[in-house]
C-alpha cells in the first residue's frame, strides 16, 4: 500500500484524507495528461500522484481508457461552445454568437489545464487508435455544424449575406481558436519558466485576436 503522506501533492490539489478518492484521481490524471497526453502517462504514475495504488485507480476506473474518457466527458460538460452556438437549444443570432464565442475564449484563459488537455487530445486525433480520436473528431464536426446553423439561420432572418460561405467561416473560427490556444499555451509555459519573457506575460491572451477575426467576419458578411 502506498502511504499518502509520502507523496507530494500536485499544484492545486486539496490535502489528502478528506476529499473523495475518485475526484483526487481525476484531478491528478488531468494534471498529468495535460502536458503529455494519453500515451505519455501511466496508471501507476497517476496513482502515485494521487497517493493511492494502481489497484485503487482500477477500482474506480476499469482502465486508463475509461479514466481518459471520463476526463473528456467532464471537459465537454464544462465546455461553453454549446452555449456560444446554441447547440441543442434556441439558436442565437449571429451577433449573439460572436459575444458568446468571446466569452468562451475568455473562460478558457481561466482553465489552462483543460486547454492543455484539449490540445493533447487534438494531437491524439491523428491516431485512429487513440481513445481521443472519435471524441475530438465529433467535437470538431459538432462545433462546426453548430456555427453553420447560426449563420444559415442568420441568412434566413436577413442578418447574414446569402452568399456567405457558412462552412468555411465556421471551420476558420474553430481552426483559429485551436491555433491560438496552442500559441497561448506555449507563451504561458515560457513565461512561467522565465524563458525569454517576464512572468507578467504569462497572462498573454487570446481574446483580442479572436475579437479581431470575428469583427472581420461580421464586417464582411453580416447585414445588421
Amino acid at each position: 500500500m502506498i502511504a499518502e503522506s509520502t507523496h507530494r501533492r500536485g499544484p492545486g490539489r486539496p490535502p489528502a484524507g478528506g476529499e473523495d478518492t475518485r475526484e483526487r484521481i481525476l484531478a491528478e490524471a488531468l494534471r498529468l495528461f495535460s502536458p503529455v497526453g494519453f500515451h505519455g502517462t501511466s496508471l501507476a504514475e497517476i496513482g502515485r500522484a494521487a497517493g493511492v495504488t494502481k489497484a485503487t485507480v482500477l477500482h474506480h476506473f476499469d482502465s486508463k481508457e475509461a479514466l481518459f474518457v471520463e476526463l473528456l466527458r467532464r471537459r465537454d460538460a464544462g465546455d461553453g461552445a454549446k452555449d456560444a452556438t446554441g447547440a441543442g437549444t434556441a439558436v442565437p443570432t449571429p451577433r449573439e454568437f460572436l459575444d458568446g464565442w468571446l466569452r468562451l475564449v475568455a473562460h478558457n484563459e481561466t482553465t489552462p489545464e483543460l486547454v492543455a488537455l484539449y490540445a493533447s487530445m487534438s494531437v491524439g486525433a491523428l491516431d485512429a487508435a487513440n481513445p481521443a480520436h472519435v471524441w475530438i473528431r465529433e467535437h470538431w464536426d459538432t462545433t462546426v455544424a453548430s456555427i453553420v446553423r447560426v449563420l444559415e439561420e442568420g441568412k434566413a432572418a436577413g442578418l447574414v449575406r446569402p452568399e456567405a460561405p457558412s462552412e468555411r467561416l465556421a471551420r476558420l473560427v474553430v481552426a483559429t481558436a485551436d491555433g491560438l490556444q496552442l500559441q497561448w499555451l506555449g507563451a504561458r509555459a515560457d513565461a512561467l519558466a522565465g524563458v525569454g519573457v517576464v512572468a507578467e506575460t504569462a497572462g498573454v491572451g487570446m481574446v483580442a485576436e479572436t475579437r479581431e477575426l470575428l469583427e472581420l467576419i461580421a464586417a464582411r458578411w453580416f447585414l445588421d
